[in-house]
């Protein structure tokens, strides 16, 4: 078993560090078994900047429509049939389902980019919430600013309206003493096999966290094919795809922003508690954006099987092309062609992992990788080590499924590991905000931490 060590691009390799950080890993590979290097994090992740000559590229949020949001939260009233959509895997194929079920609407919340219903959890419709025993459920809709689509409410055929939107279920803590939560874990899930998932989400919910469990973000993503055949076409379809992942990216962030405001609206004990966020597979390639719009909320994220450029995982992934084909003379895209469009798409996409992820270089952050992944290829996965600016890393022998199904047996390694830095990280919050607070007393002016400061500052 090999540990690596990746040396701060700016620092070079000083003896005494190598030391210290060997003696540290030690401990912990002898806890991972099959995990074929550790690699810490680098100790100036944060302060690390983009490479030289490299743009900066702010996220550009995309407009949703605050009229409809306002005038359709008032026509669902008591009743509404809910529609989740997910996908499932037959056979070695993924494919779309679709189910619906009538819940009673709790309470609707308004926000910027849509409308938070919340819902009774309503029967189990599938193995997995008969596992999870979820305690609530939130959907989130909302309607794309000048788009002539009616938006995520429509009148249903069996009468009431028909909420279809990003799906959200409410999990309890497993330590049963609410006074003990310690926080908001958001569980965003991959496309398939999420029981290989759960059990490191279980992890967490034990030590007292609350668990917002997202349906795989994608599922609201048409399936659409590309023909190229000239370089315009290539263009258009990089402009196409940056179009596609950011709006869906960025559904999956206002949802997650919704329901956590919700929950520390709604729970006392989580009023400014940490969230943590684990992305697992296609769930993963959300989570950095999803890091970016919670800001200063997130004390940890652990990312499993994940990469950066979506349209480049997409062209290579062995498992799914997320519902974009991209053809060539009757051909799927590959090589220099799907390179290029991937090149063009990163740059006209600001949502993309590849960009957001230097949102998180202040995050504590661990990623798990497989070394030989052909599903969200290992190279993206290191791509986005990098973009993340070198956090801690897990490389694991084989491919996806492996990395997978090693997950049950690495469960509560994960969970001290989000423990320790959640601490820590929160601990180092409260010292900067009562810095803050206590230089602006002594300057007499100011009333401590403002909307852009700590949010675990006291109220």
């Amino acid at each position: 078993m090999s540990v690596v060590r990746t040396c701060a691009k700016n620092a070079g390799c000083l003896h005494f560090r190598s030391v210290l950080f060997g003696a540290v890993m030690a401990s912990i590979v002898s806890t991972l078994g099959a995990c074929s290097s550790v690699t810490p994090a680098n100790p100036l992740r944060a302060e690390l900047g983009a490479d030289p000559g490299e743009r900066t590229v702010l996220p550009n949020w995309p407009a949703r429509d605050a009229e409809w949001a306002q005038a359709i939260a008032p026509t669902v009233r008591s009743q509404a049939t809910v529609v989740r959509r997910t996908v499932v895997r037959e056979e070695e194929r993924l494919v779309p389902f679709v189910m619906s079920s009538p819940r009673t609407v709790l309470s609707r919340t308004v926000t910027d980019q849509g409308v938070l219903f919340e819902v009774d959890a309503g029967e189990p419709s599938s193995k997995l919430d008969i596992v999870r025993q979820p305690v609530g459920a939130m959907v989130f809709a909302s309607r794309r600013t000048g788009d002539a689509d009616v938006g995520g409410v429509v009148p249903s055929p069996k009468g009431g309206p028909e909420i279809a939107g990003i799906y959200l279920q409410l999990l309890a803590a497993l330590n049963d003493q609410p006074s003990e939560t310690k926080g908001i874990v958001v569980h965003l899930q991959g496309l398939a096999g999420v029981q290989y998932e759960q059990p490191v989400v279980d992890a967490v919910r034990r030590d007292g966290y609350v668990c917002i469990a997202t349906e795989f973000p994608w599922a609201n993503w048409k399936p659409v094919t590309i023909e190229l055949g000239t370089e315009k076409d290539v263009f258009d379809a990089a402009n196409a795809l940056a179009e596609m992942s950011d709006q869906t990216l960025a559904e999956a962030a206002y949802a997650v922003e919704a329901a956590v405001e919700h929950l520390w609206r709604t729970r006392p004990e989580l009023k400014d508690k940490p969230v943590v966020l684990m992305g697992f597979s296609a769930g993963s390639l959300a989570l950095p954006t999803v890091a970016a719009r919670l800001g200063e909320r997130v004390r940890g994220a652990v990312l499993v099987g994940s990469g950066a450029n979506i349209a480049h995982i997409i062209q290579t992934s062995q498992l799914t092309d997320g519902g974009v084909r991209l053809m060539a003379f009757g051909k799927r895209c590959e090589g220099a062609m799907a390179g290029l469009i991937s090149g063009e798409y990163i740059r006209r996409s600001t949502l993309d992992p590849f960009h957001t992820a230097a949102s998180m270089r202040r995050v504590p952050t661990l990623m798990l990788l497989g070394a030989s992944d052909d599903i969200v290829p290992t190279t993206l996965g290191e791509e986005l080590y990098h973009r993340l600016g070198e956090p801690e890393k897990w490389v694991f022998a084989g491919g996806h499924r492996r990395l997978f199904v090693q997950l049950d047996a690495r469960a509560e390694r994960i969970a001290r590991w989000v423990a320790e830095n959640v601490r820590s990280s929160t601990q180092a919050a409260a010292d900067d905000a009562a810095k803050g607070t206590d230089k602006s007393k002594s300057s007499g002016g100011g009333n401590g931490a403002g909307r852009g400061g700590s949010l675990l500052s006291p109220k």
